[in-house]
């Protein structure tokens, strides 16, 4: 799906996805979720992204590649 938007579309999703804080948002997720994350990854590092919203998540598995 990113292929087929603007790229005005693309940078305009990811600054919102930067910007917004959703901790809030995550311990009303009812439905079983895997986040798949990287020990390695720069961009988003584990301890401060993965693994946290996995901790506010009430019904969340991690799995750390």
């Amino acid at each position: 799906m990113m292929l087929q938007c603007t790229v005005q579309a693309a940078i305009d999703v990811n600054i919102s996805l930067a910007e917004t804080d959703f901790r809030h948002e995550l311990p009303k997720i009812k439905t079983p979720t895997l986040i798949l994350h990287g020990d390695a990854d720069q961009s988003c590092p584990l301890e401060v992204t993965g693994r946290k919203a996995a901790e506010l998540m009430p019904n969340c598995r991690l799995k750390v590649y």
